[in-house]
C-alpha cells in the first residue's frame, strides 16, 4: 500500500515538472528501454546459455572419446595376450584415467571374458546393454552388477568379435554440467540414450541440443526468475535510465518539432501556403476603420494552426524572417492595390523583424520591391517592435536603413510599446508615425489601476511627442469606455473584429457594414 502510494505521488510530481506530451513520451520511451535492455539482457544470457550447453556436450563428447581412444590405444597391441596381462594393463588405465571405473573384454553376445574387477564375469555387461543385437558402439545407462549403481557404459567394437566396454560413474558427467549450467536458471533434462540422468523438472518446451558422437541430450528452457532477477540486481541502473529519459525527453521532443517546424515553414513559405489574415484599427469616435494589420498564420497540414509566438521565433532562428516579411509585404501591397477605394486615405501595417532592418540584403530587397510600387508604398505602415536595446553601431545602421526605406513612401511605428527594453530611448532615435499599446496592459485592466496609470503616463508621453497612439487587446465594451476616457481613440481587438481572411475582412468592411 505504502509503495503504491509513493509511486502515485511521484507520477503527479513528475506530471507537474514535465508537459503532458513529453511524459507520456518518456514513460513509453522508459518502458522501451527497461524491455529492450532487458531483453537485450536475456538474450546475452539466452546466448551464453546455448554456449555453455555446447561446451557441456563437447567437453562429454571429448570425455567418453578420450576414454575409447586411451583403453584402444592401450589394449589393441596386446589383444591376444593372455587375460593376466590385460587385466594388468587395464586396471593400470583404470588408475590412471580419473573417470573410468571399470574396464572389460566382451564378444558379440555380451559375454565378458577379461575385465578389470577382481572375480569371473562381474561386470556382467549383458544386462548393462539390454540389447537383443549389439551394435558397433553405443553409451548408455545402466547398473553393473559389482557395484549396483547405476553408471555410464562406454563401449565399443575393437574387431570381429571384440568389444571393449567400459563403465564410468555418472558424477563425472553431472560434474561437467554443474560447473557450465547448473547455476544458470534453467529448467533442464539430461537423457543418454533416452534415459533420463538428472532433471528439476518434469516438463519442459524448450531447446534440445545433442552430443556430436553420443547419444547425449540436453533440453532446457529459460526460467522467468532471469527477468526478475536482473531487474532486481539492476534496479538502480534501471531507476537512472528512467530519471535521465524524464529528464533529456522534454528537450528531445522539443528540438525535433522545432527542426520539423523549420523544415515544414521553410516549405510554406516556398510555396507560399502561408495565409495573410487582416485585422481592423478603428477610430473609436467613429467607429470607422483608419487602416489593418496584416498578420501570419500558418495552418499546418498535420498540425493544424500553429501560433505566431511559436513560427515567428523558428523563422528568426533559421534565417526564415526575410523571405516570410517579403512573403507578407507582397500580399499587402496586393490587397491595397485591388482595393484602391477602400485604402485612398487608409493603410496596412505589418511586422519587420528587428533582426531583418540591420541586413543590408534584406533593405536592398525591400527597396526593390517598394520601388516597383511607387504609389502604394505610402499606405504600408512597417511595425518594429523595442525587444532590447540596440548598440551604438546598430543605432547607428537602423537610422539609416529607416531613412533608406522611407524614401519610398511607407512609415514606421513602434509594436508592443512598453514590453521591451529600449524604451524612450528607442523612440529618441527615429521619428515614428505611431505607437501600439502591447494588450499586457489591457488584460484585466477593469481590476489593475495600476495598469491606468501607465497608460496616462503613455497617453502624456505620446501626445508630447507628436505620436498616433493605438490600443492593441480591446475585448469588450468596459475596456473600450476605459481607454476612451484616457483618451485613446483608436483601437485594435476583438471588441470590434477579430483577424480574418480577405474576402470576410473585404464583405465586413468594404461593402459598408461599418
Amino acid at each position: 500500500m505504502l509503495f503504491s502510494k509513493v509511486i502515485s505521488k511521484t507520477k503527479e510530481l513528475v506530471k507537474q515538472i514535465v508537459e503532458p506530451d513529453a511524459f507520456k513520451t518518456a514513460c513509453v520511451i522508459s518502458v522501451v528501454l527497461v524491455m529492450s535492455n532487458t531483453a537485450y539482457h536475456v538474450s546475452s544470457v539466452n546466448s551464453t546459455i546455448k554456449e555453455n550447453a555446447l561446451a557441456f556436450l563437447n567437453q562429454s563428447n571429448d570425455l567418453y572419446l578420450k576414454q575409447r581412444e586411451e583403453t584402444k590405444r592401450v589394449l589393441l597391441p596386446i589383444l591376444k595376450s593372455e587375460c593376466s596381462s590385460l587385466k594388468n594393463a587395464m586396471r593400470e588405465t583404470v588408475y590412471h584415467i580419473n573417470s573410468i571405473d571399470a574396464i572389460g573384454l566382451f564378444n558379440g553376445d555380451g559375454v565378458v571374458y577379461c575385465e578389470s574387477i577382481r572375480g569371473k564375469n562381474n561386470l556382467n555387461f549383458y544386462k548393462l546393454l539390454n540389447v537383443s543385437k549389439l551394435p558397433e558402439e553405443g553409451l548408455s545407462l545402466g547398473t553393473p552388477t559389482y557395484i549396483n549403481i547405476r553408471s555410464i557404459f562406454n563401449y565399443f567394437n575393437i574387431n570381429k568379435d571384440t568389444y571393449i566396454g567400459i563403465v564410468s560413474p555418472k558424477h563425472h558427467l553431472l560434474d561437467i554440467f554443474s560447473k557450465t549450467l547448473e547455476n544458470q536458471h534453467l529448467k533442464y533434462q539430461l537423457l543418454l540414450n533416452e534415459a533420463l540422468l538428472a532433471k528439476n523438472t518434469d516438463q519442459i518446451d524448450g531447446i534440445t541440443l545433442q552430443a556430436k558422437d553420443f547419444p547425449l541430450i540436453i533440453k532446457y528452457e529459460k526460467q522467468s526468475q532471469i527477468y526478475l532477477d536482473y531487474i532486481f540486481h539492476n534496479l538502480v541502473l534501471l531507476l537512472v535510465l528512467i530519471v535521465i529519459t524524464f529528464i533529456v525527453t522534454p528537450f528531445a521532443l522539443k528540438y525535433l518539432k522545432v527542426r520539423m517546424l523549420q523544415r515544414d515553414l521553410k516549405y510554406a513559405i516556398e510555396n507560399e501556403t502561408i495565409d495573410v489574415y487582416f485585422q481592423a484599427i478603428v477610430n473609436s469616435k467613429t467607429n470607422s476603420p483608419i487602416g489593418c494589420e496584416a498578420l501570419s498564420r500558418w495552418k499546418h497540414s498535420k498540425l493544424g494552426y500553429i501560433s505566431p509566438a511559436v513560427f515567428i521565433p523558428i523563422a528568426e532562428q533559421f534565417q526564415l524572417i526575410d523571405d516570410l516579411t517579403t512573403l507578407v509585404l507582397k500580399k499587402c501591397i496586393q490587397m491595397i492595390e485591388s482595393n484602391p477605394v477602400f485604402f485612398a486615405n487608409r493603410y496596412v501595417s505589418m511586422n519587420i523583424s528587428r533582426c531583418s532592418i540591420l541586413v543590408p540584403e534584406f533593405i536592398t530587397q525591400l527597396e526593390h520591391i517598394l520601388e516597383l510600387h511607387p504609389r502604394t508604398a505610402k499606405h504600408l505602415v512597417l511595425e518594429i517592435t523595442e525587444e532590447h536595446k540596440f548598440n551604438l553601431e546598430q543605432v547607428a545602421e537602423l537610422k539609416k536603413n529607416l531613412k533608406r526605406i522611407e524614401l519610398f513612401g511607407p512609415s514606421f511605428s513602434v509594436d508592443d510599446f512598453g514590453t521591451g527594453y529600449a524604451g524612450l530611448d528607442f523612440l529618441r532615435n527615429h521619428k515614428f508615425r505611431a505607437i501600439k499599446i502591447d494588450r499586457a496592459f489591457i488584460h484585466n485592466i477593469e481590476e489593475n489601476t495600476d495598469a491606468i496609470s501607465l497608460l496616462e503616463s503613455i497617453y502624456d508621453m505620446a501626445a508630447h511627442l507628436d505620436l498616433k497612439v493605438i490600443v492593441e487587446g480591446v475585448e469588450n465594451k468596459e475596456q473600450l469606455d476605459i481607454v476612451q476616457s484616457i483618451g485613446f481613440k483608436y483601437i485594435q481587438g476583438f471588441y470590434y473584429h477579430k483577424p480574418s481572411q480577405l474576402e470576410a475582412f473585404k464583405a465586413h468592411y468594404m461593402l459598408g457594414d461599418r
